[in-house]
């Protein structure tokens, strides 16, 4: 399990520590004030050694747009990217500390710099000469593996990368670390295409029928949901003649299949141990289905015994989430942000008995 993080220079956040993690765990507060920051930090602390981590994380936002597909395009908009994942660059170490299953982990991230002529002009002689000067030429990871410090560098020059490792002797105890398991999900990644793409393994494996439970909770008439040869969806519905395409329903029911697609048919990433994240769980979905989607994934992940780490700012989808009856309610865990004009945060905790009374005894506004 999950239990703990502490996020230091990252995206937005100085500095911030979050502990007691439980089965599900949801991050509410305003816009800006972190919740996507910490999905991304701990999706980055499961994996540490993934050096395509970097470019994920600007998929995830959006960030370099559709050319986004591999780490070259990452090193296209080199000094923007990194920029972005630092809260400050003069500060020039990222470090992310967690607690999994008991371990404590560490990852630090860092500027690489090396030297590189630059060609310094002078204006009144128009005349110039090149001059070596340090510049950021990539990223360096820092770990502990059995108790030696080692490095990981993501190094670019001319826009083509390489990813070295020091000690170079440790490249074949690289290969038999066991890291952490983790999904991440929100609209980039959870994208129609890919969502096809766990459909067909799902048919395949011949577990559709748990999606379909679901969907038929929003569309009693569906009978079920078929691939055509060129990847594209059809959907029958009793009392129709003919299959319908995907894209004419309705939002809610679209936005359900994405989601839940993922983690039905992902048990290589999730079954025991691990980890999904889903951020701005509530978009696309109106407040009276919002308790039927928290019923699912939990009992999913209490099934497959794998946390649910999700963010939100709607007070229906925190509501809904209080309104699930579980057999155990220490399962859940709200936290609240708040940043200070000093960009300092601080959070407030919730388990389902605390939050119930300040919901409805207090009145207390927690989005």
């Amino acid at each position: 399990m999950y239990e703990e993080i502490k996020i230091e220079n990252f995206r937005g956040i100085k500095s911030l520590e979050l502990k007691d993690f439980k089965k599900v765990n949801l991050f509410v507060g305003k816009n800006n004030c972190g919740k996507t920051s910490i999905l991304e930090a701990i999706f980055w602390s499961l994996n540490p050694l993934d050096i395509n981590i970097p470019v994920s994380l600007g998929i995830f936002r959006n960030f370099h747009g559709s050319e986004a597909l591999e780490i070259s395009n990452f090193f296209k908009r080199f000094e923007t990217s990194l920029k972005s994942f630092f809260y400050r660059l003069e500060d020039n170490k990222i470090s992310i500390s967690s607690k999994i299953f008991g371990n404590k982990e560490k990852i630090e991230i860092e500027p690489y710099y090396g030297e590189e002529n630059i060609l310094d002009l002078n204006i009144l002689s128009k005349k110039g000469k090149f001059q070596s000067k340090e510049v950021i030429k990539g990223l360096k990871f820092n770990f502990p593996l059995k108790n030696i410090d080692f490095k990981v560098f993501i190094k670019n020059e001319n826009n083509n990368y390489s990813f070295v490792i020091d000690p170079l002797d440790l490249n074949s105890d690289i290969k038999n670390i066991t890291t952490y398991k983790g999904r991440y999900l929100n609209d980039e990644i959870s994208k129609i295409g890919d969502a096809i793409k766990e459909f067909s393994d799902l048919l395949n494996n011949k577990k559709e029928e748990d999606l379909f439970k679901l969907l038929r909770e929003i569309e009693p008439s569906l009978e079920d949901i078929l691939i055509t040869e060129n990847s594209n969806l059809l959907v029958n519905l009793s009392g129709i003649k003919k299959r319908l395409p995907f894209e004419i329903m309705g939002d809610g029911f679209k936005r359900i299949f994405r989601i839940a697609v993922f983690p039905i048919n992902d048990n290589k990433t999730l079954k025991n141990g691990g980890v999904l994240l889903i951020d701005e769980i509530e978009n696309g979905l109106h407040y009276s289905i919002q308790k039927l989607v928290w019923e699912f994934l939990i009992k999913l992940a209490k099934e497959n015994n794998f946390q649910i780490f999700a963010t939100t700012h709607s007070l229906d989808c925190i509501q809904a989430l209080m309104e699930i009856g579980t057999q155990d309610s220490d399962d859940i865990r709200v936290y609240k942000l708040f940043k200070t004009e000093e960009d300092l945060f601080k959070t407030a905790t919730y388990n389902k008995t605390k939050l119930n009374i300040a919901l409805d005894e207090m009145n207390l506004e927690i989005r």
